[in-house]
């Protein structure tokens, strides 16, 4: 800090700013990703029991390429200032670019849409949603699209084997926690309710010790099986 206000007399007011830009640019955005990705980083739960973080791994990289190319902008913005004052109107014009809401619609524009914390985790712009690639996951475990009534449950759930019940288990206890329709978070508390009913007509004992044991409702009956 004080070779910064030291570096003043040398340089002046305007070329200390615009050196240090970038790294305010850089800390605004890091509390940006933040706020927009609602700093999810919990584990998922995978078939044999390790933490999977691949949807917010992708999910912030994609925030913090966003992040580097507005710090590279403000550089560029820099270097040019210590041989032009027009940096100003430059600098400004970033900031605004580079607000939340800005952001924010030019994500809507580019077809995007929904909200930011929920951007493509496969492949960026164009490839299915945060939850919607949970939905998928569900969808291909049970090999056919997912069920929108609960009359559908019973039937389903009976064709599948006891591994991928479990499997089926984990999946929606994340969709549960994604889905923003109040009648698809039905469909999925149905779907949950009639694969633990499934399970426990299979497997009685080992859903008891299951339920007994008081682990968490993600990790699934897998073990006990």
């Amino acid at each position: 800090m004080g070779a910064l206000f030291l570096s003043i007399p040398m340089w002046g007011v305007t070329r200390v700013i615009a050196m240090v830009a970038p790294l305010l640019l850089a800390v605004a955005m890091t509390g940006t990703v933040s706020a927009l990705t609602d700093g999810r980083t919990h584990p998922e739960p995978t078939e044999d029991g390790a933490s999977e973080r691949a949807y917010d791994f992708q999910q912030g990289a994609w925030w913090c390429l966003i992040a580097a190319a507005c710090a590279s902008v403000v550089l560029c913005a820099a270097v040019v200032s210590l041989v032009s004052p027009s940096w100003v109107l430059g600098w400004a014009g970033v900031l605004v670019a580079t607000t939340p809401p800005v952001l924010r619609m030019s994500l809507h524009f580019v077809g995007l849409t929904g909200a930011p914390h929920r951007l493509a985790a496969s492949g960026g712009p164009g490839g299915p949603m945060l939850g919607d690639r949970r939905a998928t996951d569900a969808q291909t475990t049970v090999g056919r699209e997912a069920p929108d009534t609960s009359g559908c449950h019973d039937v389903r759930v009976l064709d599948l084997n006891t591994s991928e019940l479990c499997r089926l288990w984990r999946v929606t206890f994340w969709m549960v926690r994604d889905v923003r329709s109040p009648a698809r978070t039905v469909a999925v508390v149905d779907l949950r309710q009639a694969v633990l009913d499934e399970l426990e007509r299979r497997r009685p004992d080992a859903v008891r010790c299951w339920l007994m044991s008081g682990r968490g409702e993600a990790d699934g009956p897998a073990r006990y099986l």
